[in-house]
């Protein structure tokens, strides 16, 4: 039996620290490239293309989804008008 799937990746190079710690400025590391039927969740990692570059990327975590309220009061998290726990991200 011989399986044969099709994954994309790219190479990227993190510049900046909006990530730290989690993703720290300078990072190298790969990119996979999904299709516009993933399923995104709460808190995943995405990148999406960042201006009209066709290889800068923006890195960022996923707090929000469709339909839903999110709010940063006193340096805590609200979604939906309930606290998200600081260890969850």
């Amino acid at each position: 039996i011989l399986f044969v799937c099709k994954v994309s990746f790219v190479k990227v190079v993190v510049n900046g620290s909006s990530m730290n710690p989690t993703i720290e400025n300078g990072s190298k590391g790969f990119m996979v490239k999904v299709n516009e039927n993933t399923k995104i969740k709460r808190f995943d990692v995405v990148a999406g293309l960042y201006g009209t570059s066709k290889d800068s990327y923006i890195i960022k975590r996923v707090l929000g989804l469709p339909n839903e309220s999110v709010s940063l009061i006193d340096n805590k998290l609200y979604v939906n008008g309930q606290e998200i726990a600081q260890d969850s991200l």
